[in-house]
């Protein structure tokens, strides 16, 4: 097994520089194979996905084929490819980006109970949480506003209450 570093397999899948990207894939098609795969780890997948978002313009449909066209290439053997498939699937129902969607998938397989962050759309994912709100939380069915612990109705009624003020 060959380790492939992010930079060899963009290049591959971008052929955007004559040189490296014809290296790149003499590499890919005469030197790896089923009995010799490249290896990727997790955190290079998430460098792809994250190159070619940025860097490319690619979108999520893309992005998407790419890593399950690395998941289900013979010649290439994905760390965690298991958790990285369902890390697609997640991203089916959320914005979030496939990187967090791994990240979630690898705490949860290690025994994690949630993953929190700061991030909103990435906390639509299973498993995450955002950070801060469980600060708000008072009591069970109490939520804090203002530093006063409030029935959601009651938090409702204030927050109407402030906005007419507003108008």
């Amino acid at each position: 097994m060959i380790g492939l570093d992010t930079n060899v397999v963009v290049r591959y899948i971008t052929q955007d520089d004559s040189k490296q990207s014809a290296l790149a894939t003499t590499f890919f098609e005469r030197t790896l194979s089923a009995e010799q795969p490249g290896f990727i780890p997790a955190v290079v997948l998430c460098e792809i996905a994250w190159v070619l978002a940025d860097c490319y313009g690619a979108d999520r449909a893309r992005v998407r084929e790419v890593i399950e066209g690395l998941l289900s290439s013979k010649q290439i053997k994905v760390e965690n490819a298991e958790l990285a498939w369902k890390a697609l699937r997640a991203l089916e129902v959320t914005q979030a980006d496939f990187s967090d969607a791994l990240i979630g998938q690898i705490v949860a397989a290690h025994g994690g109970t949630k993953t929190v962050t700061f991030d909103k759309a990435v906390s639509k994912l299973a498993g995450f949480e955002l950070l801060g709100m469980e600060s708000r939380v008072a009591e069970p069915g109490r939520l804090r506003y203002k530093g006063k612990a409030k029935t959601i109705e009651e938090m409702d009624a204030a927050v109407m209450s402030e906005a007419r003020k507003h108008k």
